[in-house]
């Protein structure tokens, strides 16, 4: 597929109600410009990289995913490590006062490659304590992560309701040649009786960094994952501290719909190689990616940036629009 860089007016339907934040983590709030708009605005998604030629992220981010290139931003370890603990427990069948114990690995392949399992110990309170295991895990190849994650928290064994508290500490992860290490935890609640088609929450305190040291950290960032319908739907809020940047404040003005049918096909890359000349993998993988949605994220002096996704007229999701309160519009494809 061919991609078209051109700069456009979007005429936006949803109402903006912009704010100052008033948090000075990170040397103040962040002041857009064009360079720093479209890095802020894709950070859900895509980690820009700081020897990066072009200065339109949004531009640079199509050539890298339509190369095959792997992306991630924040978004991606909390998905990651809430699809992975919510599955494993759901493959562990509680019910209605059943007390679990798996001392043994119980391993669960990914969709791309690599596996994670886990084990847990529970008293007859509902008290828990454990460990998810992560071997070169990639559910979509694009993120691997490695390592032990410790969790606890307690189960109500007459409702179902869970809350865990994950840890990464840290957690190493990979990104195509690129060693990106997590460090933080992610608290989770939802029903361990009710399975996969159901709505669960988080709220996730990581800092991630690369060679480069800090690159962002998340403060007390709300998640919503709803699992309910065809689609999956995912709400954010919180603070996000860029280094070198300053802070914004992240707010979801209309939940992101991604359907949970894969959708675009992309080729895999190894893990291993020089940048930009990643060898393919044998294996292709089609990515869940959003077709409906909206990202507000406030910065100083009133200023905003928005992240909107729409079908438009293109066959695929991950088709976004870009706007500013500088008057910058600008446009892409996950």
């Amino acid at each position: 597929m061919i991609f078209l860089k051109r700069i456009f007016f979007v005429c936006l339907l949803l109402s903006i109600s912009a704010g100052c934040v008033t948090t000075t983590g990170g040397g103040g709030t962040v002041r857009f410009d064009k360079l720093n708009a479209y890095e802020v605005a894709l950070s859900p998604f895509y980690l820009a990289s700081h020897t990066a030629i072009d200065t339109d992220h949004a531009w640079h981010m199509t050539l890298t995913v339509s190369s095959g290139m792997p992306i991630a931003g924040f978004l991606k370890p909390n998905q990651m490590l809430m699809e992975s603990f919510t599955r494993w427990i759901y493959s562990l069948n509680p019910s209605p006062g059943k007390v679990l114990n798996v001392s043994g690995e119980r391993a669960i392949d990914g969709a791309c490659e690599g596996s994670y399992s886990g084990q847990i110990q529970m008293s007859t309170g509902g008290r828990f304590t454990g460990e998810l295991t992560f071997s070169e895990f990639a559910d979509d190849c694009s993120l691997v992560l490695g390592g032990e994650v410790p969790f606890e928290g307690s189960l109500d064994l007459t409702s179902g309701l869970m809350s865990a508290e994950l840890s990464m500490p840290p957690l190493v992860a990979k990104l195509a040649e690129e060693e990106i290490t997590l460090k933080g935890d992610l608290q989770l609640k939802f029903n361990a009786f009710k399975g996969e088609k159901q709505a669960s929450s988080g709220t996730s305190d990581m800092v991630l960094s690369d060679s480069d040291g800090v690159r962002f950290e998340l403060e007390d960032m709300e998640f919503s994952w709803d699992h309910n319908g065809d689609f999956q739907k995912l709400s954010v809020n919180g603070l996000i501290d860029f280094a070198n940047m300053g802070s914004v404040n992240l707010v979801t003005t209309s939940p992101l719909i991604i359907s949970n049918t894969p959708g675009r096909l992309v080729t895999a890359y190894k893990s291993e190689g020089t940048p930009g000349a990643g060898e393919p993998a044998q294996a292709s993988h089609k990515r869940r990616l959003p077709f409906s949605g909206a990202l507000l994220f406030h910065g100083a002096d009133d200023g905003w940036v928005r992240l909107l996704f729409g079908k438009s007229t293109y066959p695929d999701p991950g088709f976004f629009w870009i706007d500013t309160s500088g008057n910058m519009q600008s446009m892409g494809t996950l």
